[in-house]
């Protein structure tokens, strides 16, 4: 890959016009002066935001989504732009129609790691208090390694400690000028190296820094929690439960959902919420509840909420006798309270870390609690064992962070388990089966069309075409 585009960094000088905080020092040279300008480039092309759409597909390619076409519906049929994803084919980009849609997920993510180095080369030396430039270094330390971690498990192997030397990961840019090359892919085991390394040093300035922010903003323990997760990745268990703990301790309360009175979960009252950002299920247009098809939650998902889990009513929608994704208040502007990193997921991270290390009464202790936000009349559950306390967290997790681009890498983390989807035809109305074997090399997505055309050197995955199978 070339240094990510020269597009890219053109955008980033394009894209200043949305402030004045560059300052043209010669035809070819722009240079940010301030805490402040560096503020504005890392928000407005970095951070984690509204605008980020680049992998809406993740949740559809897992046993949490179905689809569903019916005869009527304004948008037309939204199921075949992820046709590719749901059915797991050998080039998901590729629509029905035989159009190529982008997948804009590699471009979008290597865009904020270029942004990234030149926040981080660029700040020791300003003039701005240390409390200042230690603030906003840990900010792009953070979405470094977010981004870092995205990509290494959209496009490389599940990580796996005897293999992960060896295992194709993404390539690694550390640079912050546009250079001539081309970068190759560097394995799991580095990228991971870089990803740990980025994400400690983001909580050590964090930390430091200690600026009380909005939900708005990365902070302290945003970067904990995503340290907890990076860690469980890796199997890291002392360390999950160390920056799992950190969260807890510091924020443990859970939205309580028995005595809450807003229509949706993620809103301005939800006081585990860390950090919000990104766009609404409804922003998704794979979920279009007018469209003439589009996928839902599937049978499977839904039919592990208990009748009396007041989940159902928070995390889904009811419209035009079909049930939606709707975690999301839609009555707030677009991108305050879509996506978000909150404080359930770091007791399911140290639950599993626990139940990883025999742990069994911790664990349920950790699942249990979530339960009892929850559910109007909780039932606490027991686990005989270590390995049937992993499996009640695991299930936890799933009716908690559906619809959280979690899911996905969850199955591959946990063995890449085989999968069945079903997929109606919009001509003949009949039903395909696809099936995603166990351990399947298409649990790795193809490194996008685009890139490789601008490198063809650039090594992909190998990904088997997929029929349907005989109903």
């Amino acid at each position: 890959m070339k240094k990510i585009y020269l597009s890219l960094f053109l955008l980033v000088i394009i894209c200043s016009s949305c402030g004045d905080f560059l300052k043209e020092e010669s035809q070819d040279l722009v240079v940010p002066k301030s805490v402040k300008d560096f503020k504005e480039l890392l928000y407005g092309e970095a951070y984690i935001g509204s605008d980020d759409k680049s992998n809406l597909y993740l949740d559809i390619m897992t046993d949490d989504a179905d689809d569903y076409l019916r005869s009527y519906g304004f948008g037309g049929d939204m199921r075949a732009r992820g046709f590719g994803y749901y059915a797991w084919q050998a080039n998901p980009e590729m629509q029905l129609t035989g159009t190529l849609y982008s997948d804009g997920a590699w471009e979008k993510y290597y865009r904020s790691i270029l942004v990234s180095n030149i926040v981080i080369d660029g700040i020791p030396a300003l003039p701005d208090s240390e409390t200042e430039k230690e603030d906003l270094m840990g900010e792009a330390y953070f979405i470094r390694a977010y981004s870092y971690f995205m990509l290494v498990n959209l496009y490389g192997q599940p990580y796996d400690e005897a293999t992960a030397a060896t295992a194709q990961g993404v390539p690694i840019n550390m640079e912050h000028a546009i250079k001539d090359q081309y970068y190759s892919r560097e394995s799991v085991a580095n990228v991971y190296a870089r990803i740990n390394e980025d994400i400690l040093k983001a909580t050590e300035l964090l930390e430091k820094s200690n600026i009380k922010k909005s939900v708005f903003r990365i902070d302290a323990l945003t970067a904990d929690l995503l340290a907890s997760r990076i860690f469980l990745y890796q199997k890291k268990y002392d360390k999950v439960v160390s920056y799992a703990s950190k969260v807890i301790a510091a924020k443990p309360n859970l939205y309580d959902l028995r005595t809450a009175t807003e229509n949706s979960f993620t809103n301005s009252s939800n006081p585990e919420i860390l950090f919000s950002f990104g766009c609404y299920a409804s922003d998704n247009y794979y979920y279009n509840s007018l469209a003439q098809g589009m996928f839902l939650p599937s049978s499977n998902l839904m039919n592990t909420y208990a009748t009396n889990d007041l989940r159902r009513n928070f995390f889904f929608k009811r419209s035009l006798l079909k049930t939606y994704p709707n975690k999301s208040d839609e009555t707030y502007s677009a991108g305050m309270f879509g996506q978000s990193f909150r404080v359930a997921e770091a007791y399911l991270n140290r639950a599993e870390a626990y139940a990883a290390t025999e742990d069994p009464d911790h664990a349920m202790e950790d699942v249990n609690l979530i339960r009892a936000y929850r559910i109007r009349v909780a039932t606490p559950l027991n686990a005989t064992d270590a390995a049937d306390a992993l499996n009640k967290v695991k299930e936890e997790r799933r009716r908690e962070l559906c619809f959280e681009n979690q899911r996905w890498f969850d199955l591959r983390r946990w063995g890449m388990p085989q999968l069945t989807h079903k997929y109606k035809d919009a001509v003949t109305k009949q039903y395909h089966t696809y099936i995603l074997n166990e351990k399947d090399p298409s649990y790795t997505l193809p490194i996008p069309q685009e890139v490789r055309d601008f490198n063809p050197n650039l090594k992909t995955n190998d990904r088997p075409e997929r029929k349907p199978v005989e109903n």
